[in-house]
Parts: structure tokens; sequence; C-alpha cells
């Protein structure tokens, strides 16, 4: 029997009311200072910001670089990139503080992405001028890359809350739920460093080189083989398209589309089946509906 897999907690030990973020797409998300704090000092993601800031200094244009010596282009990038999360998480715990006094509970991120690209683009001004000693600005090359630093840098934050964190959420109670489990209970699917209840999994589907696992209401996305996971749940479900398993509880009503096939799972989801598995996918259906 497929066990629901217990939805991913975020504990809030605050008394405080949680406050929220609210993005220039008009999604929100909720605000945790560890979060953005594990972030900004995490080496990983120090290593991809510098790497990013050699990377676009090596691309620019010769409109973006203005006229300045490759080094010093260079070194302002890295300062704006190394700049950037701290202030960026600063400039949040200041507007943090001012709604908590204002008993409001939406920070505005575009505000403080606006205020952390201002911050950010004449630091590296600053920093060109340093290395190349001279510099000429007009009002009108000020605001271009005031613009310009907001809208890539605005393109970065919703990047990270959108996918990066919601995917890092979803990682860490995997992780936990792993922690808490009894390891000696039972057979346990293994994908890399992913460890679940083979009995909690109803669907596997292929995303290019990855595997996105839906497991109770959990869906993960890990690089794996959909034969290899396949393997290892041998007995529980089938792979019924060359990009999906399903798990047997799963199975539903067939309805055939021209020479298509689909299948509509018991909870809801409509799966693609494949032309040489469709009689045997359906006669494990309906042999399912009749002992249910």
């Amino acid at each position: 029997m497929t066990r629901p897999m217990p939805d991913s907690q975020h504990p809030d030990n605050s008394n405080r009311p949680e406050l929220h973020l609210l993005f220039v797409n008009g999604s929100s998300d909720r605000f945790v200072v560890n979060e953005l704090v594990q972030w900004v000092v995490k080496r990983e993601a120090v290593v991809a910001l510098m790497l990013t800031a050699a990377l676009v200094s090596i691309v620019a244009p010769p409109l973006l670089r203005d006229t300045s010596p490759y080094l010093a282009f260079t070194a302002a990038m890295i300062a704006r990139f190394a700049l950037f999360p701290p202030v960026f998480l600063g400039l949040m715990l200041l507007y943090d503080s001012v709604q908590r006094l204002r008993n409001r509970t939406i920070v505005f991120e575009p505000l403080v992405t606006f205020a952390a690209a201002v911050l950010v683009t004449f630091t590296g001004r600053a920093v060109g001028v340093l290395t190349k000693g001279e510099v000429t600005l007009t009002r009108g090359d000020i605001l271009f890359q005031i613009m310009l630093n907001y809208v890539f840098w605005q393109g970065l934050v919703l990047l990270f809350f959108q996918f990066i964190l919601p995917a890092h959420r979803k990682w860490n109670a995997v992780r936990a739920e792993q922690e808490v489990a009894p390891r000696s209970e039972g057979p346990q699917f293994r994908v890399g460093r992913l460890v679940l209840d083979p009995d909690c999994i109803r669907h596997i589907e292929v995303d290019d080189h990855y595997l996105v696992i839906t497991a109770g209401s959990e869906a993960i996305r890990v690089i794996g083989r959909l034969s290899e996971a396949a393997a290892q749940l041998d007995g529980r479900g089938m792979t019924v398209h060359r990009s999906h398993w399903l798990a047997f509880e799963e199975f539903g009503a067939i309805s055939r589309h021209g020479r298509a096939f689909r299948m509509t799972t018991k909870s809801g989801g409509q799966v693609p089946i494949s032309r040489e598995r469709w009689r045997d996918v359906k006669r494990i259906a309906e042999e399912g509906a009749g002992t249910a």
C-alpha cells in the first residue's frame, strides 16, 4: 500500500508574526532570515558568484565595459557580485525591522533589490575607478548602469527564490525525514544520496537527466536513471512509458486519443502510456479495479 509522505514543515521559533516577501511577478514567499544567512556564507554559493562574475566579464560587450580596461572592469564586476548578497541581506534585515515596528507583514522585494543594485553599482564603479585611475560619468551613464544592474539582479533574485530555494527546502525536508526514520525497517529506495520508503513512491517521471519522484505530496527532483529506479521498485508498479513509472495503486482509467494512450491516475494526474504496453497496463488496471 502506498503510504502518504508527511508534508514538509518549516518551524518558526519566533512568536512574532511571520513576514512574507512579495516579488515583482506577484508571487510571495515566507521571509526566513536564517535561510538567507546560510546561503550568503555557503562556500558553493560564493564560488558560483565569483565564477559568474568572471564569465560576465569575459562575455560583456564593449558597451557595458564603457571603454574600461579589462582588469578594471573585471575587478568592478567581482566587487559587485561579492557585495550584492550581504548588501541584499542587510537591507532585508533593515526592512524587516521597519515593517515589524509598523506591524506590517509584507516585505516588497523589488524595492530591496533596487536599493541593493544602486549601492552595488556605485561600489563597483568606485572599485573600477581605483583600478583605472580615472573615470568620466554622465547622468545617462549612471541611470543606464543602475537600471541594467537592477534588471540583472532582479532576475537572479527571482531565480533563487522561485526555483533554487524551494528545491533546497524540499531536499532538507527529505533529509530530515531520513534522519528521524528508523534505518532498519524494511527495504529502502535509493537514488544518489536520496533515500525513501519505496511504499510512499507513487510516480516517477524522467526530465532530461533528472528524475521527478512523487512521494506522497512531495515532488523531489534528483539525478538518476528510470531503469535503475524501476528495478528497485519491482512488484510495486511498472514502467508504463519510456519516461514514466507508476505505482500499481495509481492505475486508473485509460483513454485513447488517436494513436496515443493516456491514463488518469487515482491521484487525478495524466500519464502517457506507450502503445507497446497499453494492453498490459489496461489488464493490470482492470484486475486491480476488480479486486478493490
